[in-house]
């Protein structure tokens, strides 16, 4: 599911990205800034960031996406 909205396009409303990496409990392990030049670059990112937890891609209080990390089967 894709909540991704229209970025404004005025320099001062820069998107600010931000990746959680979320534990087995979808607690937040670890939050990192990326650096994207938009929504299609910054979700490229996040989901080359899945490896062994889930992935949230926000941008300031904006979520964007959820990737999440492969089930063991």
């Amino acid at each position: 599911m894709n909540h991704s909205v229209e970025r404004p396009t005025r320099p001062w409303e820069r998107a600010a990205y931000r990746v959680f990496l979320l534990d087995g409990d979808d607690g937040v392990r670890t939050s990192l800034p990326l650096t994207a030049a938009d929504d299609v670059e910054a979700l490229a990112l996040a989901r080359a960031m899945v490896d062994g937890h889930s992935v949230e891609l926000w941008d300031g209080v904006r979520f964007i996406e959820r990737f999440d990390r492969p089930r063991l089967v």
